[in-house]
């Protein structure tokens, strides 16, 4: 299984993906790990934002939960 862990401060994300289990996990992409929007956010920029998210998942083979 192949997930990720976002943290959130003010206008940074860093992102972790690991693949394995609880028990035996190994970290993915270690140079996917920070995002950043501009102080005051334009709706084109978070839409940026997503985007790069949701291509990293895609490229990664994130699984979403049922």
């Amino acid at each position: 299984m192949v997930i990720i862990g976002v943290l959130l401060k003010g206008h940074q994300a860093r992102i972790v993906t690991l693949s394995g289990t609880r028990e035996s996990h190994v970290l993915k992409s270690p140079k996917f790990d920070k995002l950043e929007l501009p102080q005051h956010p334009t709706q084109d920029d978070v839409e940026v934002f997503v985007q790069a998210i949701h291509a990293h998942c895609v490229k990664e083979g994130v699984e979403r939960a049922p």
